[in-house]
């Protein structure tokens, strides 16, 4: 879910005319492989052929953004930019990324300035293990039994899943861009929203959802979440302005079956399935 801050970050430099979404990111990365050819909005969209970064072996381990990008760069190209859809932390990692170079402040502190601090978002930050937050959840896996997660240091994740966050402020978030309160314009909201391949806008699916119990379809916009020992779903149901958002510090939680079973709760008319989990 960190994605779609990341690209509402990339979005703000796009309208204050820093940044054009549809050149290459060798202007912004000059010896980037094939960077003519992959622009940012395919890093938005995953269609930049990038292959998925595999973190596994050095999770433990701080990640400098620079190493991360050193890392991608040597990743092999799974398809021409544009060609398909692939799902790709790597390209987001890029965008945090290119988000520094361009704005000259950290990625942590270009969303506290221009995101999260005007919305009253105050529990809202990239996570670091080092830094003491009030309240902090503790993730946990299931190995057998239910035990601790495995350690990982979430610099390995930069724009691509480093935010910590509570329901509150995410719902102060899913507020300003429902009611288009700060940047959230027209024209802005649309393009966060625009369908590409896959169904897939900057940060965001959008898809045309079946509840079989209520015989009706949905427009549903909406991003799960999982990494060590947590996992989400967040789900804005657009023609009812319904929105889901569930945190769990359990990273075997089905999320996506108890969101669809909330929104059919919510919606009510002739509701009949049980709440099976």
């Amino acid at each position: 879910m960190t994605k779609q801050f990341t690209a509402v970050a990339i979005l703000h430099l796009f309208e204050v005319n820093n940044l054009n979404i549809h050149e290459g990111i060798n202007k912004y990365l000059f010896d980037y492989p094939n960077g003519q050819s992959i622009s940012v909005h395919r890093l938005l969209t995953h269609t930049s052929g990038i292959s998925n970064l595999n973190y596994f072996h050095s999770m433990r381990l701080y990640n400098s953004a620079e190493k991360l990008v050193e890392r991608i760069k040597e990743l092999p190209l799974l398809s021409e930019p544009g060609e398909q859809f692939s799902y790709s932390n790597a390209g987001y990692i890029l965008l945090a990324y290119i988000l520094e170079k361009i704005s000259g402040m950290s990625y942590e502190d270009y969303l506290r300035i221009y995101l999260l601090e005007p919305l009253s978002m105050y529990s809202t930050g990239c996570d670091n293990f080092r830094t003491i937050l009030k309240d902090r959840a503790s993730g946990y896996s299931m190995w057998g039994e239910v035990s601790n997660t495995e350690f990982i240091d979430m610099s390995t994740a930069y724009g691509a899943g480093n935010l910590y966050s509570t329901i509150e402020d995410l719902f102060l978030w899913d507020r300003a861009i429902s009611e288009k309160k700060y940047i959230f314009s027209e024209e802005f909201t649309r393009l966060l929203f625009n369908p590409n391949l896959n169904n897939y806008g900057y940060g965001w699916f959008i898809t045309e959802d079946d509840y079989t119990n209520l015989l009706l379809s949905r427009l549903r916009v909406h991003h799960s979440g999982g990494i060590n020992g947590f996992s989400s779903e967040y789900s804005r149901i657009i023609p009812d302005d319904i929105t889901i958002i569930l945190l769990s510090n359990f990273d075997s939680t089905p999320v996506y079956t108890i969101t669809k079973q909330l929104i059919e709760i919510v919606l009510e008319s002739n509701y009949k399935g049980s709440f099976d989990i």
